[in-house]
């Protein structure tokens, strides 16, 4: 025992522990005798004394003569917990559904000119706007007649709430509270993806009575003259986030009673509202054939009949879909569907509740997170040439629940940074120099100015294990510098994709349609992303405030009373502070931060999402290598499917999950981009893919001229949003499709003509 600096420490004897030479001490404060750290260092040989590892508390430190040359630190990880409550009675019947129709003024604002709602066991109210009557009067009707006491705590379902609906009715809410001069609509939010999902709205009964107009509107509504409750909710969710599909798909695969009806939408004008006459020609009318518009043709056509019965009918079908998928999840799941705004929470609630059991499921944060969200990669889409005949497209049964099947990251997980690590032994996530093999493929993603490529070169970057081992089998240099080593953790999943694939596998209609988007929007939400922008309403004091602190994506102002919509990240940004002339430590430390938060997620494993799309994507590379090792070429690749011109083996394809299904046999294919392609298939017929435009605006001829290096003509449909104007206008736009925009791979060319592709070339040092 010896005093140093203050502190006193005692040395024990050396142990001989496992061939090695332990010398453990112990280091006290001097002045109160509280025992601070031990320390316990290691030499595996006695021959060199000076080369021996010191551990102190959960940090282990390699050492020789004096120097660090590797580190160690078991990490201490939070795990995924299911505190989903337990529901003994029956699936929440207190639902709806709203719905409203739309039309394009002389000012080229779009605005409501009728909307309703339905419950269970009642027909459904409608609202259809008088003459002379304004767009806000209307709205305001239907939900004054939403906001009683009958309709408290209900849950109304919008289709595309947050795509379309919203901006009317927030605009129109938030001016009849600027038009009372107080708050008698109070309005909370949630957005996702700059989206609204979910819009709460509130009233105050004692409102209602100061409220003339209000007390009219609601009149009707009222027989019982009782007020239980002195505010009257309700909300409004989004039902596109949890089936996310249109309306007539859903109604038809559903199998409802009332199915999505037909409507001439382009023909509604102002001077139309109040039409009859012949049923309008069929130009007015969208997907249509025109066996079905003689059907619905008559002399006597009214459209605002028409519009009532069509709107009717929207609602009940929206509502018979969710109906059935309410009692599905709730008799086979026990959970409430609405409990979750989305169908990847609503799926995550079904795991935690029924599958998670004893699994861990590591949380990962802060720089952790960070570094490990930098081996996040999605899926590759690669155009390898550009032409072919002869050709067999398959898909994957369900890739990325075949590939959830492999180990798992576990919750033990160590820290580790050194010279002589080998990549062969490990198991977790790791930083790499990267050198790769002259490989026809590319074998690594890397991020490069918003594009996923599988370059030919050297980098640096970090990866999953297993993909790094499927990398360096197949020749590429991997040294490793530093990661974070995790235990493996077997069958997390293979309980919850095999229940789930079987149900898919043997059902048709809703039970299908159900088990499948389970199955597939489970995994993605492991891989949330807890540093996306942020949307939110602000006042101008916090807009003036985020501005000048964090960085912005985008704003729009969306009323008279100066407010904003705003998306911003919400971690504070010092380089913008400093812009503002802000100090950075003050506005850390402000109680102004609260608004932009970063909000806590306790269930997100980005270590599961990161591992469950490598082995997807090692998957995939196995099946590419196998083909080209074959004599095979391939042509085109999406993240779950692939063009060649070799048939595959016959164990490869079949119905299981992980097996292919031969989807086409394909006679000629232009493959121009990724997700731009053109096929012409064994039955001659045509089929288009085309990302961002309306297949129905391309032919073959336009494929062809591609091909040759022609630019053409397409349509995309754009949205225009307004929430200033409440205003919503959804319209064609031609756009040109550039026939060079491909540059995932570098172009190979003979004789002028596009002929092949090879691997982009990236040397990170020469960037």
């Amino acid at each position: 025992m010896y005093l140093y600096n203050g502190y006193i420490i005692v040395n024990y004897n050396l142990v001989k522990k496992d061939l090695f030479t332990v010398y453990h001490r112990e280091v006290y404060n001097s002045n109160t005798g509280v025992l601070y750290f031990t320390v316990e260092d290691t030499v595996k040989d006695v021959n060199y004394p000076n080369v021996f590892s010191r551990k102190i508390g959960n940090s282990i430190f390699n050492i020789i003569s004096d120097k660090i040359t590797g580190f160690e630190a078991k990490k201490e990880l939070v795990c995924i917990s299911n505190k989903y409550r337990e529901y003994k009675a029956a699936s929440n019947p207190f639902i709806g559904t709203i719905d409203l129709e739309t039309y394009r003024d002389t000012d080229g604002f779009s605005k409501v000119y009728a909307l309703g709602f339905y419950v269970d066991g009642e027909d459904p109210i409608t609202f259809y706007i008088d003459k002379d009557e304004s767009s806000h009067s209307l709205v305001l009707r239907c939900f004054g007649a939403l906001l009683i006491n009958k309709y408290n705590n209900y849950i109304f379902y919008v289709h595309n709430l947050g795509g379309y609906d919203v901006p009317f009715i927030l605009k129109i809410l938030r001016q009849a509270n600027l038009d009372k001069g107080f708050e008698y609509y109070k309005l909370s939010y949630i957005f996702r993806d700059n989206k609204l999902i979910k819009l709460e709205i509130k009233l105050n009964v004692s409102n209602t009575i100061k409220d003339e107009d209000s007390n009219k509107n609601n009149s009707n509504n009222k027989d019982d003259k009782s007020i239980k409750y002195s505010n009257i909710k309700i909300t409004l969710y989004d039902s596109f986030k949890l089936l996310n599909n249109s309306l007539y798909n859903l109604s038809n695969s559903f199998g409802v009673s009332v199915t999505k009806g037909y409507f001439p939408h382009e023909f509604v004008k102002k001077d139309t509202f109040f039409y009859i006459g012949n049923t309008p020609c069929i130009e007015y009318w969208k997907n249509i054939t025109k066996e079905e518009y003689d059907k619905l043709f008559k002399v006597d056509w009214s459209l605002k009949t028409e519009c009532i019965d069509y709107l009717k009918r929207d609602l009940i079908s929206l509502y018979q879909v969710l109906s059935i998928f309410n009692k599905y999840v709730f008799v086979n799941y026990g959970i409430q569907m609405t409990d979750s705004l989305t169908i990847s929470r609503l799926a995550l609630n079904i795991f935690l509740k029924k599958y998670l059991k004893y699994f861990k499921l590591p949380i990962i944060k802060q720089n952790m997170y960070k570094d490990i969200k930098q081996s996040y990669f999605g899926g590759i889409t690669e155009v390898y040439k550009p032409y072919g005949e002869n050709l067999y497209y398959y898909d994957v049964n369900s890739l990325y629940p075949y590939a959830s099947l492999n180990s798992m990251p576990g919750p033990n997980c160590t820290y580790i940074e050194r010279s002589d690590i080998n990549i062969d032994t490990l198991f977790g996530f790791y930083y790499c120099e990267i050198e790769t093999s002259d490989n026809y493929l590319g074998l690594l993603p890397v991020h490069i100015d918003f594009e996923l490529i599988m370059p030919n070169g050297k980098w640096c970057g970090w990866y999953f294990s297993e993909e790094l081992k499927f990398a360096k089998t197949n020749g590429y240099k991997i040294k490793v510098i530093k990661g974070y080593s995790f235990n493996r953790q077997d069958n997390v999943f293979n309980n919850y994709v095999s229940d789930l694939y079987k149900v898919k596998s043997n059902n048709k209609g809703s039970i299908k349609v159900i088990a499948k988007s389970l199955l597939n929007n489970l995994l993605g939400r492991f891989g949330l992303n807890v540093y996306k922008p942020v949307t939110q309403i602000v006042n101008e004091e916090q807009f003036d405030f985020i501005i000048s602190a964090y960085d912005v994506n985008s704003f729009s102002k969306i009323s008279e009373d100066d407010d904003f919509l705003i998306t911003y990240y919400p971690e504070v940004s010092k380089n913008t502070c400093i812009s503002h002339g802000l100090d950075y430590t003050k506005v850390l430390n402000s109680n102004k931060v609260h608004v932009g938060k970063l909000k806590e997620f306790n269930d997100v494993s980005l270590s599961t999402a990161s591992a469950v799309t490598a082995y997807a994507r090692i998957y995939m590379g196995k099946i590419k290598l196998d083909i080209i090792n074959k004599g095979g070429q391939i042509y085109y690749s999406d993240t779950d499917s692939i063009v060649t011109d070799i048939s595959l083996d016959e164990k490869m394809v079949g119905k299981d999950i992980g097996q292919f299904k031969l989807e086409y046999l394909v006679n000629k294919g232009y493959f121009i981009s990724s997700k731009l392609y053109c096929l012409v298939v064994s039955d001659g017929s045509v089929v288009i893919k085309s990302k961002g435009a309306f297949k129905s605006s391309l032919n073959l001829d336009d494929f062809q001229n591609m091909y040759k290096g022609i630019n053409i003509k397409a349509v995309r449909q754009q949205s225009i949003v307004n929430y200033e104007m409440g205003s919503v206008v959804i319209e064609d736009k031609e756009i040109n499709l550039n026939c060079n925009s491909y540059k995932k791979r570098e172009k190979v060319y003979s004789e002028g003509k596009w002929i092949d592709t090879k691997p982009v070339s990236y040397d990170q040092e020469s960037l």
